[in-house]
């Protein structure tokens, strides 16, 4: 019984240092990764240098299926990104480019037929859809020197 119990009490650790990891950790197992605002990131299986397999294998999966163009797309392929007020905004350049903004105060997930309408959207939010950051750059930074361009708007110093 308290073998059990000590195996119990360093798996919680173990989990526990995993879940702080978040903000900080660039790379698990043999994936490339990037944070964004807990739960959401990006993840890179290709290479973490643009060069090693085209612009936009930065992988964002949605936390629901949502439906674009007749297609259901649980994800997308992304090349520039931000996060400002809570809200998760970005998009693509092929693999299809679409524009797409999470909010996750309310939890929606929304994949735009447009750049006008997710323009439009984002400045009713008084987000500036032009402030936009290179996911190959941003992840550079991050790697390097544990910088994100969002760390002001996600504390993610208090969530260590």
């Amino acid at each position: 019984m308290r073998k059990i119990q000590i195996l119990c009490l360093i798996s919680s650790l173990f989990l526990g240092c995993t879940q702080n990891n978040f903000y900080h950790q660039y790379q698990v197992d043999d994936l490339w990764r990037l944070p964004l605002i807990k739960p959401y990131e990006l993840k890179n299986v290709a290479g973490a240098k643009p060069e090693h397999w085209g612009n936009d294998n930065w992988h964002l999966l949605f936390k629901t299926e949502i439906k674009a163009n007749n297609l259901f797309i649980d994800g997308l392929n992304l090349t520039m990104i931000n996060i400002d007020k809570n809200i998760i905004y970005g998009f693509g350049t092929k693999n299809p480019g679409y524009h797409f903004l999470i909010n996750c105060t309310t939890g929606e997930e929304k994949i735009f037929k447009d750049s006008i309408e997710w323009k439009q959207t984002l400045e009713a939010l008084q987000i500036d859809s032009k402030q936009l950051f290179d996911i190959f750059e941003v992840f550079e930074n991050f790697k390097t020197k544990d910088i994100l361009p969002w760390d002001k708007v996600i504390d993610r110093a208090s969530k260590k």
